[in-house]
C-alpha cells in the first residue's frame, strides 16, 4: 500500500424498498493475502442504505472525506469473522459516489490507527448486504484503479 498514493474509484446504485445497505469495500491484510480469510482490516464505504441496518460496532465520530460527512464506526473483529472493521457511513444517503478517491479513506483508517501503511491492499469490492426485499438493487457503475 505504501505505492499507492491514489485509489480513483466511482460507486453508482439504484435503490428500491427492502432492507439493505450499499457498501465499497476495501481489504486490507499485514501479508500479501490472495487466498483465505483477511486477518486485518475491512474499510465499508456505505452510500446508501434501507431500513434499520447499521455499521457493525460503535459509533466513533464525524469525519468529512471526499467532499462529504460520514459517519465513522469501529468493530474490534470477531464480530465478522477474524478482522476489524472500520465503517464510513454517508450522513447524507446517496446513490453516487463519482470520481472519488478512495485513498483518502486508507489515509483516514492509516490516521486512527487501525491500519498501518505498511499493509497490503488484497482487493476492492462493491454491491449490497441484504437482510429483507432488494429486489431491483443495482450497480449501475463500479471503477476502481490504483496509481
Amino acid at each position: 500500500m505504501s505505492n499507492i498514493t491514489r485509489l480513483p474509484s466511482t460507486f453508482e446504485i439504484a435503490t428500491p424498498s427492502g432492507t439493505w445497505n450499499a457498501s465499497y469495500d476495501i481489504w486490507l491484510d499485514p501479508t500479501a493475502r490472495r487466498d483465505g480469510a483477511n486477518t486485518g482490516l475491512e474499510i465499508m464505504i456505505w452510500l446508501n442504505w434501507s431500513g434499520t441496518p447499521q455499521p457493525i460496532g460503535s459509533f466513533s465520530t464525524t469525519v468529512t472525506l471526499a467532499g462529504t460527512q460520514w459517519e465513522v464506526w469501529l468493530s474490534n473483529g470477531n464480530q465478522n469473522g477474524t478482522s476489524r472493521t472500520i465503517t464510513y457511513r454517508r450522513a447524507q444517503r446517496d446513490t453516487s459516489l463519482s470520481n472519488f478517491d478512495a485513498m483518502v479513506f486508507v489515509n483516514d483508517s492509516i490516521a486512527r490507527g487501525v491500519v498501518q501503511r505498511s499493509w497490503w491492499i488484497t482487493s476492492v469490492q462493491a454491491g449490497f448486504e441484504i437482510w429483507n426485499g432488494g429486489t431491483g438493487l443495482l450497480i449501475n457503475r463500479f471503477a476502481v484503479g490504483a496509481q
